[in-house]
């Protein structure tokens, strides 16, 4: 499982703030921050996310990383920078709504044993 911190440092060498093992500012983290606070709050009210942003299933990291990115880079570049990053929300989106339909639908089988 991961954290909202393995979420933010991720969201954030995905759109080129930090590369790895680089620490973000405080500007860079309070932000992202608020971003996955507000993402979460919208895939809640979806019916997408299941999850809290303190225990983060390693499947949906993938997608929601980019859902996030894509979000933030509104918030860190200007209008036509952050446009080179806007498909990553609905490619981030994409990708929770497909994991998340498969959720749960593994049916019980009853088995007889004798």
């Amino acid at each position: 499982m991961a954290t909202k911190v393995d979420l933010r440092e991720r969201a954030l060498r995905n759109i080129a703030l930090i590369s790895e093992g680089q620490a973000p500012t405080a500007y860079q983290a309070s932000t992202m921050d608020e971003v996955i606070d507000e993402a979460q709050a919208w895939l809640e009210a979806e019916g997408i996310a299941y999850w809290s942003t303190d225990d983060i299933p390693e499947g949906v990291m993938f997608g929601l990383v980019d859902f996030v990115s894509g979000k933030a880079a509104r918030r860190f570049f200007e209008a036509d920078r952050a446009a080179q990053y806007s498909q990553l929300i609905e490619i981030g989106e994409r990708a929770l709504r497909k994991f998340t339909s498969t959720r749960g639908t593994e049916r019980a089988t009853r088995h007889r044993f004798f």
